[in-house]
């Protein structure tokens, strides 16, 4: 069965009964539970006042004094209610009003109670103002309407006023009234007073004698590779608005080069197509309809060079890989690092026999010490592996490869052992040792090649051999006779040498 739902219509109404005013919301929807959504007040042009935290379908408007009395209560109320019903993709729906707050005249926050004229000439005051009702009377204290023909005109505008502590544009009024300044005494303060049907409000307003503007002052420049920024700050005004005009030129050059900014409120201007790596000169003033400020202290600053950049990369690349050179160095110095030697070679040796791989004796410590301290001294080119291939039952059938890989493990020989079991690391051929022999074991991993099928084993030069050495087997040693002395030592002098032979 197919259960009717409609969202919500809402309609928002005012009741006022002094001193109570409420805001009603009034949904209308299936089902009718409703949720609702803090109220809000907006201006005419639709911009956020403020939120009211009240969760209900009844808002109470509390009178606040300095906001109510200056009908700033006025403007759009927004009410949000929703029954879980989904219309275009949103649960909420809303309705609003416009509250048609009235009051006395107030004048608005940001009028200016300074304003300037010239002498001998018309100048004017104004003010702007929001009534609701409209104004009824004008007037200006002391009268200087009397003293010119013109009189003071109004408008319709969009005046900025603060209303509960915000920012806002609001519909008002601008008065302008014409001052004929004949003499000094019409710079005084004057005051001016709107009425309406609720009542009357007064501003005082000052009028003084305009002038040329002050100096502004150069805060901040940062130069890069084509442009300058420049940062300052403004001086007074004199009265009227006031446009800057900054110059520069570069050092070697007397001509001047002007940009006119206008007055605003952020004063920061960049100086756009200069040359990189060169020197400038930066000034400024102002100007109004008075006449010119005094010039800014000229400041020199030079542009970035093209090649900074450059010199970025290049210590970019450089640092990083000057730093891991440091640390591999300072690692070695430390032992931390030693050097990885890979030694192979290749021989074709027999097998010792026919059932695989014979064993080879290690003959690293015992006949390679001396012979690796010798190569040392006298530069000679002498592979570590020379006491394996010197092996003489390692006849050709064999490929060796090893490598000698110094491991910092404790020697269980003691330090008895150091001469015998520790020597300089060495490259292949032998030429560099270090002179330094910790305490520590070497060792050597050797491998064998399988033995290739079909090799066979062959002397050349067999058949067609030359005897370079002659040996009698026949021949037999003389023996000495044993000696009687009882002494243990083998020394034999001449004399015993001579009695020997005699008695033969």
């Amino acid at each position: 069965m197919n259960v009717l739902t409609d969202p919500p219509k809402i309609e928002v109404t005012f009741e006022e009964h002094k001193p109570h005013r409420e805001l009603r919301c009034k949904p209308s929807g299936v089902p009718s539970n409703y949720t609702f959504k803090e109220w809000e007040h907006r201006t005419e042009y639709n911009q956020l006042i403020r939120r009211l935290p009240n969760n209900s379908s009844v808002l109470n408007l509390q009178y606040i004094k300095g906001e109510s009395d200056r009908h700033h209560d006025r403007g759009i109320y927004v009410c949000q209610a929703s029954n879980n019903v989904i219309m275009n993709g949103s649960l909420f729906t809303s309705g609003e009003m416009f509250l048609q707050a009235q009051g006395k005249p107030y004048f608005v926050t940001s009028n200016n109670k300074t304003q300037y004229g010239l002498l001998g000439n018309m100048s004017c005051l104004t003010v702007e103002v929001v009534s609701f009702p409209g104004m009824t009377n004008l007037s200006i204290n002391p009268d200087v309407l009397k003293d010119s023909n013109d009189k003071y005109t109004v408008d319709d505008v969009q005046v900025l006023d603060t209303v509960y502590s915000k920012s806002v544009f609001v519909n008002g009024s601008r008065i302008t009234i014409p001052v004929n300044v004949k003499t000094d005494k019409y710079f005084r303060q004057y005051t001016v007073k709107v009425s309406n049907q609720n009542g009357s409000s007064s501003l005082n307003v000052t009028l003084e004698s305009a002038s040329p503007p002050e100096k502004p002052l150069i805060l901040d420049l940062k130069p890069t590779k084509n442009q300058i920024i420049l940062k300052w700050r403004a001086g007074f005004n004199g009265g009227f608005p006031q446009t800057f005009i900054i110059q520069y030129r570069r050092l070697d050059v007397q001509y001047w080069n002007s940009i006119s900014v206008k007055d605003n409120t952020i004063y920061t201007y960049s100086i756009h197509g200069l040359t990189p790596g060169t020197e400038y000169l930066i000034r400024l003033y102002s100007t109004n309809t008075e006449g010119n400020s005094s010039l800014s202290k000229e400041v020199l600053i030079t542009t970035d060079d093209t090649n900074d950049n450059t010199n970025f990369v290049f210590l970019l690349l450089i640092v990083p890989f000057l730093i891991a050179v440091a640390v591999l160095y300072w690692q070695y110095k430390k032992g931390k690092l030693r050097p990885l030697e890979r030694i192979s070679c290749c021989k074709w040796q027999p097998f010792i026999d026919a059932g695989g791989i014979g064993a080879v004796e290690n003959h690293f410590y015992e006949n390679q010490n001396n012979e690796v301290h010798n190569a040392v001294a006298q530069n000679m080119d002498m592979p570590v592996y020379n006491s394996i291939e010197r092996r003489a039952h390692l006849s050709i059938g064999q490929c060796v490869s090893y490598s000698a890989t110094p491991k910092r493990k404790p020697n269980p020989l003691g330090k008895n052992m150091i001469d015998i079991a520790c020597f300089g690391a060495s490259s292949a051929s032998g030429n560099t040792a270090e002179s330094k022999c910790p305490d520590e074991l070497n060792y050597i991993d050797v491998c064998f090649a399988p033995k290739p099928s079909g090799h066979k084993f062959q002397i050349h030069g067999s058949d067609n051999k030359t005897d370079y050495v002659d040996i009698d087997f026949s021949k037999r040693i003389c023996s000495f006779a044993e000696s009687e002395r009882n002494s243990d030592d083998d020394f034999s002098s001449i004399d015993d040498i001579r009695m020997m032979r005699k008695g033969q």
